[in-house]
């Protein structure tokens, strides 16, 4: 049992169980507690004699070796399990001996024994009740990584193929409208063609509707791929994010950072921009606010960032919880993303009092 048990310690335990000082003088009090046991077994001294027949300690001889409780209660204050194992053991080791001549019949050794193994077993199953928990704990830690993981690549490969699709609209889309635009105004000047006919009004229909989807596209690529992040720096990109705010929708907008900034990863800045994208366009397209604030802050081992406005706020709890509110994907998308970076994301709002989202990522 004693070799059960000692493996129950970890090898960490073990280092700090010997360089523990507490342990070796536990240990010492056991061997001069069992010496006394010894010599008062062998002196059978009446002036001994007291020590294990007293009734408050050995209740009446019936119960022996009642003293080591005292090392181990000391030990199970001062020092590891481990080293609650190893005193334990080595009392039951010295102790069994003088258990066996001085109990008069079997059932009492059983008694003695069982009186001195119960404390062990009580703590042997609250360790491995510690042990199990610690264990469930550091699972569920690794699985939430792993999912952190998966996640963060999921969301670079949406990003990756934003990034192409975006490209190719840009490129391939956008340039055969204008082609198409430009092919109609030539249609439109050509001789034939007499000002204010009919077909020449359909070819300036054309013209300019491919105009305004081409615009329409450029647009859509740029959300999906802001090529912002490819040409500035992080922050003057997300304080130029924060300026079309007010430029295309009249929303007055700050833009604030406190502390030294700190280096982020790639995909930490894409993903911070499209925190803050998200969050701008659900101001401007359902809170009705006349005002906005983004800040964030620096400091040594974390960035925070606050984005607030003025608008009518909602009701946090309605909103996860209906699964039809155009609201409630873009949260989930910010969600994702601060989970997949390993911070905590809260939004605070009310009726008629504006939305606050606070994130708080660890620096990475």
């Amino acid at each position: 049992m004693t070799n059960i048990l000692h493996r129950l310690a970890s090898q960490e335990d073990h280092n700090k169980t010997f360089s523990n000082p507490w342990f070796w003088l536990i240990l010492l009090l056991v061997l001069i507690i069992a010496a006394i046991y010894y010599l008062n077994l062998f002196i059978m001294d009446e002036r001994w004699g007291w020590f294990w027949r007293l009734e408050v300690i050995e209740f009446g001889s019936d119960v022996n070796g009642s003293l080591m409780y005292i090392p181990f209660i000391m030990a199970v204050v001062l020092v590891g399990f481990s080293g609650i194992a190893i005193i334990w053991g080595t009392a039951m080791v010295l102790i069994l001996p003088v258990l066996l001549i001085i109990t008069p019949d079997a059932q009492s050794v059983f008694t003695n024994i069982l009186f001195l193994t119960a404390p062990m077993l009580i703590i042997g199953y609250i360790s491995l009740q510690i042990r199990w928990r610690e264990r469930e704990r550091k699972i569920i830690t690794e699985r939430e990584k792993e999912k952190q993981y998966y996640l963060s690549r999921i969301l670079k490969a949406q990003d990756d193929e934003r990034k192409r699709i975006a490209q190719e609209l840009h490129d391939d889309t956008t340039q055969t409208l204008i082609a198409v635009a430009m092919r109609a105004q030539s249609i439109i000047a050509d001789k034939h063609f007499k000002p204010g006919s009919e077909q020449a009004r359909n070819l300036d229909w054309i013209k300019s509707t491919t105009i305004h989807l081409s615009e329409d596209i450029r647009r859509i690529s740029v959300e999906l791929r802001p090529s912002i992040l490819d040409n500035m720096e992080f922050l003057p990109a997300l304080e130029a994010l924060v300026d079309s705010l007010e430029h295309n929708y009249g929303i007055d907008a700050t833009f604030e950072t406190v502390g030294p900034e700190r280096k982020l990863s790639k995909q930490c800045q894409i993903s911070v921009f499209r925190i803050v994208q998200e969050a701008l366009n659900n101001i401007w397209r359902h809170s009705k606010a006349t005002k906005a604030a983004v800040k964030l802050v620096f400091s040594n081992n974390s960035m925070q960032l606050t984005i607030a406005d003025n608008g009518r706020g909602f009701n946090v709890e309605d909103t996860l919880n209906s699964l039809t509110d155009s609201n409630k994907l873009g949260i989930i998308g910010m969600r994702e993303r601060v989970g997949a970076l390993g911070g905590t994301l809260d939004i605070s709002s009310e009726n008629g009092k504006g939305t606050a989202i606070n994130i708080k990522l660890r620096n990475r």
